[in-house]
């Protein structure tokens, strides 16, 4: 029985450091979050949200090495879309847009829900010139969230395939939602110059 407790104690003892290390990084205090994951880490080699979070402040210290290898611990103990979202995000970070896109693609093909890997997945397909497959999952990304940052990655799609009345609307959009957005003035003023000069 005490052994029992012990054992709990121990858990409880990680589910603190693991809450405190996640309020540190959220609060950008990542050599405090680096010392209660890896504490964690050492104690519960097992448990995935200790490799997740050393995986997050490497990334957010610009360590791509290790938050790859952190990242790459967990995903062997527990594999999760969250996961493969990270992964994918810094790997289009480094500028390998091939692997970004196999691991966005897969965290999405394990939560159709994820709308954060749906929308880093559609960035990566407007970086890969991929403009049909990225109208699709921003078009799915602004059915759940409404944001400036989607409409104009939407409208820059609609802009690169020549349709520039789609684009025209969605720029005029953002304008509805942030009236002083420059990235939407400028590339709305460009689009009617664009339209105008292909009529």
């Amino acid at each position: 029985m005490k052994s029992k407790l012990k054992e709990e104690d121990k858990f409880e003892e990680a589910r603190k450091s693991l809450e405190l290390g996640i309020k540190f990084l959220e609060n950008d205090e990542l050599d405090k979050a680096e010392k209660k994951f890896k504490d964690v880490s050492n104690k519960f080699p097992e448990l995935v949200a200790s490799w997740i979070g050393l995986g997050n402040v490497y990334a957010a210290k610009n360590n791509t090495e290790e938050a790859f290898k952190n990242y790459e611990r967990a995903l062997k103990i527990l594999p999760s879309s969250e996961l493969y979202n990270n992964l994918g995000t810094l790997y289009f970070v480094q500028g390998d847009k091939v692997k970004a896109e196999t691991y966005l693609k897969r965290a999405v093909q394990m939560d159709k829900k994820n709308f954060h890997a749906k929308k880093n997945l559609a960035d990566c397909y407007l970086a890969n010139a991929k403009y049909q497959e990225a109208i699709y999952l921003y078009e799915e990304v602004l059915i759940k969230r409404v944001d400036t940052d989607t409409f104009i990655s939407l409208a820059n799609c609609y802009f690169k395939l020549g349709i520039y009345e789609s684009a025209k609307l969605g720029y005029e959009q953002v304008l509805k939602l942030d009236p002083d957005n420059k990235i939407a003035k400028e590339n709305l003023k460009f689009t009617k110059k664009r339209h105008k000069t292909r009529d």
